[in-house]
């Protein structure tokens, strides 16, 4: 039976994770409650994962203006259910990820919501995957952002099996991607390529990036599909 994967979207693990955002930006308890106008027993709450199947919006709203103020950029997917890139920190904002993030904090639908129910129901009954909601239009028109995709990981071991493929990437400094991956170079690294060649992002191609874990895609799924 797979623990691991039902964990993700534990009480447990979405009150991990708040915390974890909340000593990225370097306050405590107290300054979060002062700040952002939360009752401190209240939030205190939410640590401690006294709450019921999921975070309050509220939690997920707070965490959102908690990170704008502290130049972090995270996902309400990898918040929620730890779908997608850990948090990332930088000395400005990237308006585009800001952009991606509030979509994602404040665009909740039940069609979005069914898709990600169904993705839940994938990693469970998969032992070790990775899920991704796609950020830009890189893998355009086959995958478009905002859609969701997964697939069963490759340690790094095992990934160069997988040339050729569109695979969802963790790169050595745990971002993740979608991108196809074109060749093996020295080193066991590998160039990663973007299918788009009218891509709206700066690095169509990377070169020599070292890969931690890849997944082919073999699961797929977009909004206003029904």
């Amino acid at each position: 039976m797979n623990h691991s994967a039902d964990e993700k979207s534990s009480p447990a693990s979405q009150a991990t994770r708040l915390k974890r955002l909340r000593t990225l930006a370097n306050l405590s308890r107290k300054e979060v409650s002062d700040q952002y106008g939360i009752k401190l027993k209240t939030y205190i709450n939410w640590e401690q994962k006294i709450f019921k199947k999921c975070l309050p919006k509220n939690a997920v709203l707070i965490a959102k203006a908690m990170c704008d103020d502290h130049a972090i950029s995270f996902t309400r997917e990898w918040l929620l259910f730890g779908i997608g890139s850990e948090p990332t920190m930088s000395e400005q904002f990237d308006e585009k990820q800001n952009a991606i993030l509030k979509n994602s904090i404040f665009l909740e639908n039940k069609e979005e919501e069914r898709i990600i129910k169904e993705l839940l129901s994938f990693r469970k009954y998969y032992k070790d995957t990775l899920e991704l909601k796609v950020e830009d239009d890189g893998m355009s028109p086959k995958y478009q952002p905002g859609e969701y995709i997964a697939g069963i990981r490759y340690h790094k071991s095992k990934i160069e099996s997988l040339i050729g493929l569109d695979c969802i990437v963790q790169i050595s400094d745990g971002q993740m991607l979608l991108r196809n991956i074109k060749e093996k170079t020295e080193n066991d690294r590998y160039t990663l390529i973007c299918t788009n060649v009218y891509a709206s992002i700066k690095e169509v191609v990377l070169y020599n990036v070292e890969l931690i874990n890849a997944a082919p895609v073999v699961w797929h799924r977009c909004k206003n599909i029904w």
